[in-house]
């Protein structure tokens, strides 16, 4: 991996957003990898979502339609329902180098391809061999 894989993130309302498609081989299917997610975020002091649009009609409806789940909640990232190529933003409270690096490996973890063995530390790795 290089390190151009790294996603933007946005700042917006106190929150530090990354959007993305999930890559995962069975999407949220597995309870395995909904609950590595969830211990993940309860780590974390503050707020914590994953949003994705509920099927919007069209292309210009997508704003409208964004249904919000919190992480901490297993019930809440299963009923996500997200298979593989579900579009989601990734959404963490605050704006410091805390959250942007949780939302990092969230990001990291939702686009690993594995839904049984979520990897959150791949972008870590990455900037540690770098140095």
């Amino acid at each position: 991996m290089v390190i151009d894989d790294i996603p933007e993130i946005k700042k917006d309302c106190g929150f530090s957003i990354i959007e993305t498609a999930i890559s995962l081989n069975y999407g949220f299917a597995t309870l395995r990898g909904a609950s590595q997610l969830v211990k993940e975020c309860e780590k974390y002091p503050r707020a914590v979502f994953i949003c994705r649009h509920d099927y919007p009609e069209r292309e210009d409806e997508q704003d409208k339609n964004l249904v919000q789940f919190n992480c901490k909640s297993i019930m809440n990232i299963i009923m996500i329902a997200a298979e593989d190529g579900t579009r989601v933003q990734i959404k963490v409270e605050g704006e410091d180098d805390k959250s942007e690096r949780l939302a990092l490996r969230l990001y990291s973890a939702l686009t690993c391809g594995d839904s049984v063995h979520l990897d959150f530390d791949r972008f870590e790795r990455c900037l540690i061999r770098s140095d």
